[in-house]
């Protein structure tokens, strides 16, 4: 064998390690944005979650702030708009990761829907009408298209569609 046949095995060698290596760099790439997609949706629902758990400090006031925002104390709105405010800036964050691709378009519905089903209550929506300008961008921007949307198409209200939301029996 001469060495310009062995030259011409080698760079034929040298260019399959390269296309290998291409391989597997681009699998190692698409395993860690799974991953890292994984992460952040792990994250989002626990920050959900949080935001859920940290209702149970004052259960009574969501629950009427949803009935009868106006009726509460001062210190009441405070503390309601405390627990309502955390709804919008979970969308705001879920909606800014879909368009990152790291959350799907399903999350966003879902986590919109619970925004709807909230502001949609007679008190949610007086909350609202106060607060809108002062919520994130792409979660008002959100919430304000779907209520332009017809009311068949929404959610139920939370005060009609979860029996502890409602009045209580005179």
């Amino acid at each position: 064998m001469n060495w310009e046949a062995l030259g011409a095995v080698g760079e034929v060698l040298g260019a399959l390690v390269v296309i290998g290596s291409l391989i597997y760099l681009s699998r190692q790439i698409r395993q860690n944005t799974d991953l890292g997609r994984a992460a952040a949706q792990r994250e989002v629902n626990a920050a959900f979650n949080t935001v859920v758990y940290n209702l149970n400090s004052d259960p009574e006031i969501f629950r009427k702030a949803l009935l009868d925002f106006e009726g509460l104390t001062k210190t009441e709105q405070f503390i309601a708009h405390n627990s309502l405010a955390p709804f919008a800036n979970h969308l705001d964050q879920v909606i800014r990761m879909s368009q990152l691709g790291l959350e799907s378009a399903d999350s966003v519905k879902v986590f919109g829907d619970i925004c709807i089903a909230v502001v949609t209550t007679p008190g949610g929506r007086i909350w609202w009408d106060q607060i809108n300008h002062l919520i994130p961008t792409e979660a008002a921007a959100y919430i304000e298209r779907r209520l332009g949307d017809p009311p068949e198409t929404l959610p139920p209200p939370m005060t009609e569609s979860l029996s502890w939301f409602r009045p209580d029996e005179a």
